[in-house]
């Protein structure tokens, strides 16, 4: 025989047994709900962070590109003058200059003038 004392005893301890269980189901929810929350924030910000740091290397791309490409019009530029000024040193006018002007050639039917006041 149990005395009525126990019995009561016996009910609050049932009860307060069942409103832990049924307390705990939410709480683990929300843990999970949490944690999802924080997973999910974490894969977001490395999505973030990869795209951003993607486009930084594509904009650092970009720019070395217009770069080369700037020294390679420069170089193109420089190699046309120097084309020019080869075709030119092969040229008779050039040959003709040069031995006027270094060498003082004349030509057969000129007359060679000295300026002795120089």
């Amino acid at each position: 025989m149990k005395n009525a004392g126990s019995e009561i005893n016996d009910d609050n301890f049932n009860k307060v047994k069942s409103n832990n269980s049924t307390n705990n189901k939410p709480q683990k929810k929300k843990r999970h709900n949490f944690l999802y929350v924080i997973i999910m924030g974490g894969f977001l910000f490395l999505g973030v962070s990869i795209i951003y740091m993607q486009y930084s290397y594509t904009i650092q791309l970009n720019k070395e590109n217009e770069n080369i490409l700037s020294q390679i019009d420069d170089q193109n530029k420089l190699t046309e003058k120097i084309k020019n000024e080869k075709d030119y040193q092969n040229s008779d006018e050039y040959v003709e200059k040069i031995a006027r002007e270094q060498l003082s050639l004349v030509k057969p039917d000129e007359i060679l003038f000295f300026d002795l006041n120089k």
